[in-house]
């Protein structure tokens, strides 16, 4: 088997502090007041809720996620969930197992009754990590994607004081510098390739 070792920006936020100190030292002030924008503009259109399961409450909301998830971009590339059996799959097992072992969570904003962005995520000793997410991209304009973060990080503090930090997972996508307390962790992920042509081939590609 071939394999790469690649090393990655690991961003995490801190929770051993008030929600107040969170908002003024961590999150920068353009996106504070975006999620304040944010939260305004869906009070103006409607009514909302942030709402936060853990195990088999949360597994419920599986098919839910799926349709969040599968929208946008994703859909239009042939990559969501829904349209990748293996990884769904693969996926669910993994969900279960986390539900089983409750370490399970899933948070969501309802707006007008739809389910606009969601996310999956578990517990592992004193930390959360942030796994899947997902968002309806024809309601951007409300910023529900961060808004659930920083809903998710002010929900954590106040009603899980066991937990320290959130781990938001290697990947180094745009938007996770804008809420991390640090980006100076490093993590290393291995990519392991099978001995076929298809394996070999994409072992090339790095």
């Amino acid at each position: 088997i071939n394999w790469v070792e690649l090393h990655e920006n690991l961003y995490c936020i801190d929770l051993q502090q008030s929600v107040d100190e969170y908002l003024q030292k961590d999150l920068s002030k353009k996106r504070y007041k975006q999620y304040l924008s944010s939260l305004k503009k869906m009070k103006q259109k409607g009514s909302f809720r942030f709402e936060f399961y853990h195990n088999e409450k949360a597994l419920h909301f599986w098919k839910e996620f799926l349709n969040t998830e599968g929208s946008g971009w994703k859909k239009k590339a042939g990559t969501s969930l829904l349209q990748t059996e293996t990884p769904r799959k693969h996926l669910y097992l993994l969900f279960e197992q986390a539900c089983k072992e409750s370490v399970l969570c899933y948070s969501h904003i309802v707006f007008n009754g739809t389910p606009i962005a969601s996310e999956f995520g578990f517990f592992h000793e004193s930390i959360y990590y942030g796994f899947k997410t997902g968002r309806l991209e024809t309601y951007d304009k409300f910023a529900p994607g961060s808004a659930l973060i920083i809903e998710l990080v002010k929900y954590l503090i106040t009603h899980h004081p066991e937990i320290s930090m959130i781990n938001m997972m290697p990947k180094d996508y745009s938007y996770k510098h804008w809420y991390a307390s640090s980006t100076n962790n490093r993590c290393s992920t291995y990519l392991l390739f099978n001995n076929t042509c298809r394996g070999k081939l994409a072992h090339t590609l790095y």
